[in-house]
């Protein structure tokens, strides 16, 4: 059973990766060229906002399901996956609101903040920062309770 789960997770993993594979043909990011060039000495993108942050949001969404996959099949507790779940929400509003002034002033001020912030909300971080946070905390309550 133990073998079948982490099986479950390695397909979770995979479909972040396809996730980051087919990025351009999924969704609408016109700052993915942008930043694989030298952007500080070309023109900033024409970027149709609703529709980037539409494409953004759907991205996060993907990837917070794929990574609350992952934190079930590990952990097994509906309390750890409605934390994370609420965690990740709770970030995805926070990192929302500066990404959308580093788009309004076109990455002109603290453009590596804007990348960061961008890379964020695109990328399942949020993930490897939960997994360890998650583990520890659960050794922690073992220790305590022996």
């Amino acid at each position: 059973m133990k073998i079948l789960r982490w099986f479950i997770v390695a397909l979770f993993i995979l479909g972040l990766i396809l996730v980051r594979k087919f990025q351009t043909e999924l969704f609408y990011d016109p700052l993915l060229e942008y930043f694989h060039q030298d952007f500080l000495n070309i023109d900033f993108p024409h970027i149709d906002v609703a529709k980037h942050f539409g494409s953004i949001a759907l991205r996060y969404f993907i990837n917070s399901l794929l990574s609350l996959g992952i934190i079930w099949f590990i952990f097994l507790d509906k309390k750890v996956v409605k934390f994370s779940a609420i965690i990740l929400a709770f970030f995805f509003f926070i990192f929302l609101a500066p990404y959308y002034y580093f788009i309004a002033t076109e990455f002109s001020q603290f453009y590596t903040a804007g990348f960061y912030v961008r890379r964020l909300l695109i990328q399942p971080v949020m993930l490897l920062i939960l997994i360890p946070a998650i583990w520890y905390w659960k050794n922690q309550k073992l220790v305590k309770s022996a």
